[in-house]
């Protein structure tokens, strides 16, 4: 008998935050030089309210504040291009 992959219940908020900082790191550390992330939009969202940097703030209210509140619509598409140099 095979096993359920999802969950059945929300998640627990301290799980979303450990799978949140961790991310990053199973980007940066991967072997690929393109990874496709799938994934709900309040996911998506928290990523780029944590992790947005101030800059692209300063060069795009509009996008910073679309990114950090807007849902992604389903199927939607975010590209991004991660620079772990700048912290």
């Amino acid at each position: 008998m095979s096993e359920p992959w999802w969950n059945t219940s929300a998640e627990a908020r301290d799980e979303v935050r450990g799978r949140l900082l961790a991310l990053p790191y199973q980007i940066q550390f991967s072997r690929h030089d393109t990874i496709v992330i799938v994934g709900h939009s309040h996911f998506f969202r928290s990523m780029f309210q944590r992790f947005l940097h101030a800059d692209v703030g300063h060069r795009s209210t509009e996008l910073a504040s679309r990114l950090c509140k807007d849902v992604l619509p389903n199927c939607g598409v975010a590209c991004c291009q991660l620079d772990f140099s700048r912290g």
